[in-house]
């Protein structure tokens, strides 16, 4: 129970935030939308390699949720490997440095949602296995880690159609 009003708490949230968003800057009439997948556990592990994070997403929905409240309401679903292909397509077309999200997590052992807002790129989706990974920047305000181990998550993507020279999806 407790888990279901976060999860609402934060869908509620991120409609108030995009309605705000939105109506500060809509352009030319154009819906932008934010996207939900849901995942059972996962972890996000720090690269000294590549000097960044892997967000890995396990046992993923066949689908994710999609909605948009400005200027049209809408919302539905797409699989999650057409979701992966579209967000490949915008990065590499539109967004080279990623595109902002946000990580909604339980951390094993928690009863409270921890969250973490960063840009993700290199997305991955393993159909096989229902495996997505990232790397992703962290924004600031975050104390530096190894790594993180998680159980149910949703991550939040936002199109960013409304950004200054955003294409949206």
């Amino acid at each position: 129970m407790r888990f279901i009003l976060h999860k609402w708490y934060l869908i509620i949230f991120t409609m108030f935030i995009s309605i705000a968003l939105n109506n500060i800057y809509a352009k030319d009439n154009k819906s932008g939308y934010l996207f939900v997948l849901s995942a059972t556990h996962g972890s996000l592990t720090y690269k000294f390699t590549s000097l960044s994070y892997q967000l890995t997403l396990e046992n993923v929905d066949d689908w994710v949720t999609y909605f948009s409240v400005v200027p049209k309401y809408e919302g539905g679903f797409i699989s999650t490997e057409k979701f992966t292909n579209i967000i490949t397509h915008e990065i590499a077309t539109h967004y080279p440095k990623g595109i902002n999200a946000g990580l909604a997590m339980f951390k094993n052992g928690k009863k409270t949602a921890t969250h973490y807002a960063f840009s993700l790129k290199n997305p991955h989706y393993d159909s096989k296995t229902h495996t997505m990974t990232y790397s992703v920047a962290i924004m600031s305000g975050v104390k530096p880690f190894t790594t993180i181990y998680f159980k149910k998550a949703s991550l939040f993507v936002d199109d960013m159609s409304n950004a200054a020279g955003g294409a949206g999806f």
